[in-house]
């Protein structure tokens, strides 16, 4: 699990750290505070000896090529675009791991070595990118070193093994439908589907079982004579379903949604949090998810006070001016007064 991560030079973000995570992480900011990017940031900790990764970050963003124009993307507006370093430390195991990632770039002389020429400064076409992971436990150090390329418009890439690979998934609004057929898929050939339903049933008890139909259609039992598509109880059970796969799927990993509050009426928010911590306690799974939406706020207060949870709950308000970031970090009794005392928090 994450205790806490600093991030220099990762899209807009110069430099930005949060400490103390919890187990129930929600991040909240204007737009293009960097909410998104500490997300990524986070993704990229959990498997630092592979370079496809900064690649599907980008396809997170629907940012399909994978060009020029798509590297220089990953990095800060800064003079020289020089690197990325994301410094994550962890608590179970304890590790901190400090990841660097440099910009590639083709126009190099063939008397260079490899890792000359990812750090040469003098060039300016990025035809890939070099990761460098230091991993730092209170035994052991190791460092690795990947890389990823493009080359006669095809792929190459070097990846290394990290000490750890924390299991992590990465959903987003643009991906839930599709994601939740193929996360039931894997939970159905696990046969734990049972596990999904009891999360659900605690949430709501009319539902007894769930099936994926061979269109990709969810079904539910709850107690007709037929099957009734998920669906058509709302729209809010599909994306608690598609949260609750994940947690169920990534169990004693990490979870970071995107906008959670996407495609979500705020009636439904509540029966999503409460899922949440349910689901987070039981699989032992920490999350970390973004959103704009007030109702968010009030619903996982709400959610929390109902279930009593020994989930920590953490709030991180990103605040940016110029380009300097301040993070501000509340824990569930100021959240709640804050909610209570109309405060504005997000």
């Amino acid at each position: 699990m994450f205790k806490e991560i600093t991030i220099n030079g990762l899209r807009g973000l110069k430099a930005l750290s949060i400490k103390e995570f919890g187990t129930v992480n929600l991040i909240v900011g204007k737009n293009n505070s960097g909410k998104t990017s500490i997300l990524e940031s986070l993704f990229l900790a959990t498997n630092p000896g592979n370079p496809e990764l900064p690649i599907r970050i980008n396809q997170f963003r629907n940012i399909k090529e994978i060009d020029e124009k798509s590297w220089r993307l990953l990095f800060c507006r800064q003079p020289h675009m020089s690197e990325i370093e994301i410094v994550a430390t962890l608590t179970s195991p304890s590790e901190t791991r400090r990841l660097t990632i440099k910009p590639y770039r083709s126009s190099v002389d063939q008397n260079q070595s490899m890792r000359d020429a990812f750090s040469s400064e003098a060039m300016t076409q990025i035809n890939g990118l070099s990761l460098e992971c230091d991993y730092q436990t209170r035994h052991t150090k190791k460092k690795t070193s990947s890389w990823i390329m493009t080359k006669g418009g095809q792929i190459e890439k070097k990846l290394s093994e990290p000490e750890i690979i924390l299991k992590a998934f990465y959903l987003t609004p643009n991906l839930e439908r599709h994601a939740l057929g193929t996360l039931l898929n894997e939970i159905q050939i696990r046969k734990e589907i049972s596990k999904v339903v009891e999360v659900l049933a605690a949430i709501e008890p009319s539902i007894n079982d769930i099936y994926l139909g061979i269109d990709g259609t969810v079904l539910v039992d709850i107690g007709h004579d037929r099957l009734i598509p998920l669906g058509a109880m709302g729209a809010g059970l599909i994306k608690v379903l598609a949260v609750i796969s994940a947690m169920t799927t990534f169990k004693n990993g990490i979870v970071l949604i995107d906008e959670i509050e996407n495609g979500l009426h705020h009636s439904s928010q509540l029966t999503l949090f409460k899922a949440i911590l349910e689901a987070s306690e039981r699989f032992k799974v920490q999350v970390f998810a973004t959103t704009h939406s007030i109702e968010s706020l009030s619903a996982l207060k709400s959610a929390y006070q109902e279930r009593r949870t020994n989930a920590s709950l953490r709030l991180y308000r990103i605040e940016k001016k110029a380009q300097s970031f301040r993070v501000v970090d509340y824990r569930f009794e100021t959240l709640a007064a804050a909610i209570e005392n109309s405060w504005e928090i997000r």
